[in-house]
């Protein structure tokens, strides 16, 4: 696995408040123990609530037998998990059954109240609705439709407590002032699966990871002025209110509930209390109307991967595929073998837990066919990953009307599911630094590639030397800057340009291309070697600032593969100061002044710079963290 990047260090307060083959056994259901049974033969002297088992090679030869066996895991087994969390009685079922595991240790004790570092529903509604009030000019909450129980003026459990339903809502982020739609958007959801609470920890640190960077972090200042961020941080209330309500039953532990709050029409009452393997609802990843009957999901009302008694049958399903539609057009035919032009724009991100490793899935989900985009689909998973130590996978078995297969079978865009990394839903306090350490610099690249994330991908990528940036008004100015193809198919280097912009909207006699413009309408720079000619490229500019705003600017730099695939763009702050008084030019004459060459587009190598100012450190990018989380590794 690769290195991980450094941890962060600061916090954000206001993030809380080889065996015989084994045939297929029949669906079980997983019969919760009394606390503290022992497991005969397990690792360790002492008997445990539950275990970390090491299931590979089960995974590797019979995942649909393991799946079968572990009803409540069947999504993270059909993303790979070679690591799970599970009860004695499920471990018993696993040696019952013969397949292969390794019991590792015992695994954390589950939780007994609700644990500190995840906000509860109610909080997470109140914080996302203040939270905007605070940053006007760059949050909108929006409520997209209302939760199942709400469409039924409430619920009624069957001990006869009450779900009164909610809105759905959903945190656009962007710079509101500046006019829209903008050219990428990205939409991002959690808590589609209520149980599964660190994605929602992922989604609030990504839109305060956004908002606290603008102004600060060149970058997101740029992403935010020309993008669009939906973010879904709970689209699931009802589950999310079920799985909160555990905690104040007799046991007082959080229940683990993964669908939505249907009572099926012969109230069935699948267990109650609720188990992992029986409880009522449907399964709103199995519920989209694209695929809803190829194979992948159950009829079976109990069963956690329920698909409904329709198509998009669930208001919360309908209430996601409206916002989704309202943000990314249909951009792909109808048949299944029709292919997403590579000018597509937007992408979809739809989070879940847990794996382990954690992994990206890729459409197809209902098929083991490859999807019709599936070189651009893979080339973007490897991009989310090339730093986090996640692996892809399309899933290891059919799983059908889910949100990805929906979003690009229907759309065309890049849709992607994400599993994090862990080895419980619930996740232990400790790890969700590393989890936000893991994942925000991945969901910011996906930000920057989701203009056109087929032909993006394909480009070089770029780095802004933040040197000498900083300059008196009328001296020259020299933008440099890395560009690299490696983790873009090794594709030579051809062109590179820049644009300049500033927060928020740009005046009418702004004197450089902008950052708003389409690639190839920036300023051409020129290669420092003196010729385009490789996969790894230094480039430069030299601007005349004379007529450049005092002030505060941002610089974007990108590339442009041989192939004429525009990469993602780069940004870094440039700041024109005023020129010296009448009374110090004499003293500012006798110092060393920049002496630069003018680059032109056709200039070589020789165009040198013989003195720069001094360079002055650009600010540092706001982090954000969990409160109370420990170092992950």
């Amino acid at each position: 696995m690769p290195t991980r990047p450094a941890r962060r260090a600061g916090l954000i307060a206001s993030l809380f408040v080889g065996l015989a083959l084994v045939p297929t056994p029949a669906r079980v259901r997983a019969i919760h123990p009394a606390e503290g049974a022992a497991i005969p033969g397990a690792a360790g002297p002492e008997p445990a609530e539950a275990w970390l088992v090491d299931v590979s090679a089960a995974v590797d030869g019979w995942p649909e037998a393991l799946a079968a066996r572990l009803p409540g895991l069947e999504e993270a087994i059909g993303a790979g998990s070679r690591q799970l969390t599970l009860s004695p009685a499920e471990l018993a079922g696993l040696r019952s059954a013969g397949l292969p595991h390794r019991v590792l240790d015992a695994a954390p004790a589950a939780p007994r109240a609700w644990p500190a570092c995840y906000d509860r529903m109610a909080e997470l509604r109140a914080w996302l609705y203040d939270y905007a009030e605070r940053h006007a000019e760059l949050v909108e909450v929006i409520d997209v439709g209302d939760s199942y129980c709400k469409t039924r003026s409430g619920c009624h459990t069957p001990e006869g407590r009450d779900i009164a339903g909610s809105d759905i809502l959903v945190a656009r982020v962007t710079r509101r002032d500046l006019p829209g739609p903008k050219a990428g958007r990205l939409w991002i959801d959690a808590g589609l699966h209520a149980r599964e609470l660190p994605t929602t920890v992922l989604a609030k640190a990504f839109l305060v990871h956004l908002v606290e960077g603008y102004g600060d972090d060149p970058g997101l200042t740029w992403l935010l002025d020309q993008r669009e961020v939906d973010v879904g941080i709970a689209l699931n209330p009802d589950g999310r209110e079920l799985v909160e309500m555990g905690t104040t039953t007799r046991d007082g532990v959080p229940w683990r509930w993964r669908k939505n709050a249907r009572l099926h029409a012969d109230r069935i009452v699948c267990a109650w209390p609720p188990t992992e393997a029986a409880q009522f609802g449907v399964d709103l990843n199995r519920n989209h109307g694209f695929k809803w009957t190829a194979p992948g999901h159950s009829d079976a009302p109990c069963d956690q991967d329920f698909r409904g008694e329709g198509p998009a049958s669930e208001p919360e399903t309908l209430a996601y595929e409206a916002a989704v539609r309202a943000l990314l057009t249909d951009q792909r035919g109808p048949a299944d073998g029709d292919v997403a032009p590579d000018d597509t724009m937007g992408m979809l991100i739809n989070l879940h837990s847990y794996t382990m490793p954690g992994t990206v899935l890729i459409p197809w989900g209902w098929t083991r066919r490859p999807a019709p985009n599936a070189a651009g689909l893979v080339a973007l998973a490897e991009r989310y990953i090339a730093d986090n130590g996640y692996v892809w996978k399309t899933g290891l078995y059919a799983s059908s009307g889910n949100s990805r297969d929906w979003a690009y079978g229907e759309l065309g865009v890049p849709a992607f599911t994400i599993e994090l990394e862990g080895t419980d839903f619930f996740g232990p306090c400790d790890a969700l630094d590393g989890l936000l350490d893991d994942n925000l610099p991945a969901l910011e690249a996906m930000l920057n590639l989701a203009d056109q994330p087929y032909a993006r991908v394909r480009g070089p990528e770029a780095r802004v030397e933040p040197l000498a940036l900083r300059v008196e008004q009328g001296s020259p100015l020299t933008v440099r800057a890395r560009l690299s193809s490696a983790r873009a198919g090794g594709r030579s280097i051809a062109a590179a340009e820049l644009s300049l912009g500033r927060p928020g909207p740009l005046p009418a006699d702004w004197p450089l291309p902008g950052p708003d413009g389409a690639p190839g309408t920036g300023l051409p720079m020129v290669a420092a070697d003196g010729a385009f000619d490789g996969a790894e490229e230094t480039v430069l500019r030299v601007l005349a600032t004379e007529g450049l705003p005092l002030g505060r600017s941002y610089v974007v730099v990108r590339g442009r593969s041989a192939d004429g695939d525009w990469g993602p763009g780069a940004a870094a702050w440039v700041e024109v100061l005023a020129p010296p008084t009448a009374s110090a030019t004499a003293t500012a004459i006798a110092t060393a002044t920049p002496t630069i060459a003018t680059a032109t587009p056709g200039a070589t190598a020789s165009a040198t710079v013989a003195a720069t100012p001094s360079a002055t450190p650009t600010p540092t990018r706001r982090v954000v963290f969990i409160p109370r989380a420990a170092q992950r590794r």
